[in-house]
């Protein structure tokens, strides 16, 4: 969440953004809407989940494309991660957007940080110049 308010405060300072289980202002998140983010969130998270929803179809009807998934199983291997990730990148979205079913708030954490492929997508984007 302290992600969000920095690039809030500093729009031009990230790149690129993991946000993994945020929660906050939706309304606020709409001028996020030109960012490159990557957002995993959990079903089973009350407050993530249905929030990041509203984010999501907020950016949309801003004119943001939007990558979604399937839901995704938490308990795929790094190959199959590998997998997931490849199928939303071809959507070719600045915002890209994956659940987890099931979980809960603090469970997403202990699963995304260990997926590779979010990990080198968010440090092989670069600003445009």
């Amino acid at each position: 969440m302290a992600n969000i308010a920095i690039s809030n405060r500093y729009p031009s300072l990230f790149t690129a953004q993991f946000l993994v289980a945020c929660q906050w202002n939706t309304d606020e998140m709409k001028a996020l809407k030109d960012k490159k983010l990557w957002i995993l969130v959990s079903e089973g998270d009350t407050k993530a989940y249905p929030a990041m929803n509203i984010a999501t179809k907020n950016w949309e009807e801003l004119g943001t494309k939007v990558a979604r998934s399937n839901m995704w199983n938490s308990y795929s291997t790094p190959t199959e991660f590998n997998a997931l990730v490849k199928a939303t990148e071809v959507q070719n979205a600045r915002i890209n957007y994956s659940v987890f079913e099931g979980g809960s708030h603090m469970y997403t954490w202990s699963v995304a940080y260990t997926i590779e492929g979010i990990r080198d997508w968010l440090f092989s984007q670069t600003k445009a110049e």
